[in-house]
């Protein structure tokens, strides 16, 4: 994700990340991933480096902590999300949730089902604001 950033920059074309802090992850891996996560924030412009698991939705980038499938959940109820999901996983037949969120028509119909169902993931919505406004 580094290389395409510093080359799409290069370029003049505007950047937006998306990452996940992994903050979830095994003990032994976490030090890797504060190193990673440290190394987009400052390929981004971020002068504050001090908390490398920190969630933040920036001008530049969103660090979600620790995922953004977590950071859904949370917003509309796990249940929710296992229902929606499921319809998903039969629709189009497959067998995991990591293969449907891999999938873009696949999450565009998620999506749309959450807003369907009255519900809303603002930190999506904030997101997409901040991509608008590149």
């Amino acid at each position: 994700m580094d290389r395409p950033a510093l080359i799409f920059q290069d370029l003049g074309i505007p950047v937006y990340l998306i990452f996940d802090i992994d903050s979830d992850c095994s003990p032994t891996d976490l030090e890797s991933h504060k190193k990673v996560n440290t190394i987009l924030k400052k390929i981004m412009g971020e002068t504050d480096l001090n908390e490398p698991l920190e969630e933040k939705i920036e001008k530049s980038y969103v660090s979600l902590d620790p995922s953004m499938t977590k950071s859904i959940k949370k917003t509309i109820g796990d249940p929710f999300y296992t229902q929606i999901m499921d319809e998903l996983k039969e629709k189009y037949g497959f067998n995991k949730d990591k293969d449907c969120r891999k999938n873009f028509v696949v999450m565009s119909q998620f999506i749309q089902k959450v807003y369907d169902a009255g519900k809303v993931i603002p930190e999506l919505e904030e997101i997409i604001q901040k991509i608008y406004d590149l």
